[in-house]
C-alpha cells in the first residue's frame, strides 16, 4: 500500500506482521478521498476509528487535513511508524485503545469536534452503530460533519436519524456509506449538491 496523493505521495504504508488486518484497498481509498476532497479536506480535523494501518488518517493529512486522531488498540505502534515514515507524526495523535475507550478518552479531554470520521470496523460484528452513538453523545462531530463507513455489502444497517445517507458505493464485497451529521442543525443550502457524487 502507498499514500496516493499529497505531501506523502508514494510513501509506503506497512501492515503489522502476523495480524489479520484488512487494510482499505488502494482503489477504495482513492475513491473515498476523491469524494471527501471535493467536499473540502483542507485544514479539516479527521478521526480514524478502527484505524488499522492508519492509512486513512495519514492520507488525509497528506492531502491537507490539519490534524488527525487514529484509534486502534492492536496496531497503534504500526500507525505511529507509518506516520513517522510519511512525516506527518506531528499532526497525528495515536490512541492505543479500543474504539469505545478511545472515544471516551476524546470526550473527557474535551477534544475539538471533527469534520470527517473514517470508520472501518471488523465486518458483521455490529460495531458501527455503537461508534455512531458515541460520536453524537460525546459531541465529537461538528455540524454537518461527514462519516465514511466501510462495511460488508451484505451488512444491513439501520442508520440513526441523526445522520443522512448522502452517498453509497459498492466495490465487490465492500460498501462505502457516506453519512452527514444533521441532528439539531440546519444543513447548508448547498449540501444537496453532495448527493450528486
Amino acid at each position: 500500500m502507498r499514500i496516493i496523493a499529497g505531501t506523502a505521495k508514494g510513501h509506503t504504508i506497512n501492515a503489522p506482521r502476523g495480524m489479520r488486518t484488512r487494510p482499505t484497498q488502494d482503489q477504495v481509498r482513492e475513491a473515498v478521498f476523491n469524494v471527501v476532497t471535493a467536499w473540502g479536506l483542507e485544514d479539516a480535523r479527521v478521526l480514524d476509528v478502527y484505524a488499522g494501518t492508519g492509512a486513512m488518517a495519514i492520507e488525509a493529512l497528506s492531502r491537507g487535513a490539519a490534524t488527525a486522531v487514529a484509534i486502534d488498540r492492536a496496531t497503534a505502534r504500526c500507525i505511529l511508524q507509518n506516520a513517522v515514515h510519511c512525516r506527518v507524526q506531528d499532526r497525528l495523535t495515536v490512541l492505543p485503545l479500543s474504539a469505545q475507550a478511545g472515544l471516551q478518552r476524546l470526550a473527557v479531554t474535551d477534544a475539538l469536534p471533527f469534520d470527517y470520521v473514517f470508520m472501518d470496523p471488523p465486518y458483521g460484528k455490529g460495531l458501527i452503530l455503537p461508534v455512531l452513538e458515541q460520536l453524537t453523545v460525546y459531541s465529537l462531530l461538528r455540524p454537518n460533519a461527514y462519516v465514511a463507513v466501510e462495511h460488508a455489502d451484505t451488512e444491513q444497517v439501520a442508520w440513526p436519524t441523526a445522520f443522512d445517507v448522502v452517498k453509497e458505493k459498492r466495490y465487490r464485497h465492500t460498501c462505502m456509506t457516506y453519512l452527514q451529521y444533521t441532528a439539531g442543525e440546519n444543513v447548508d443550502a448547498d449540501s444537496s449538491l453532495f448527493r450528486e457524487f
